[in-house]
């Protein structure tokens, strides 16, 4: 293993953590808000969990370069590592903004307002904002 695989090792693996952490402390809303729960979503859900089973199971010998090469292993490192600190903030971000609305499983509760702010600021451009 060499210094630049540890590192990016130990790099997603404190975003896996700090990714799980945002789920436990993320604000909790009522089950009696509830009104309408996709069950596909769920579905969505446990499919994603496959895909993670599948991606580990797959198994080749840790810390081997996918690609044969000196340049591109550094390169593919610094993006895994932007990657994961990436979507560790856009994850935070979008939990932040949304609150007590946020869930694992799409779902409609009374009274919700849609987002336009944070993260999602850039998906919902008005005349009036940017991103």
């Amino acid at each position: 293993m060499t210094i630049l695989s540890g590192v990016v090792l130990v790099v997603v693996v404190v975003s896996w953590v700090s990714f799980a952490i945002v789920f436990v402390i993320r604000p909790k809303s009522p089950e009696s808000l509830h009104k309408k729960r996709d069950p596909r979503s769920l579905q969505g859900v446990v499919l994603q969990g496959i895909s993670f089973a599948l991606v580990w199971a797959l198994h080749r010998r840790y810390f081997t370069p996918l690609f044969p090469g000196k340049i591109l292993e550094p390169i593919l490192s610094l993006i895994t590592v932007i990657v994961a600190a990436g979507s560790l903030l856009l994850t935070t971000m979008a939990v932040r903004a949304l609150g007590k609305e946020w869930s694992v499983t799409a779902r409609v509760i009374e009274g919700h307002k849609l987002a336009t702010h944070g993260p999602y600021a850039c998906l919902r451009i008005q005349s009036t904002r940017q991103c």
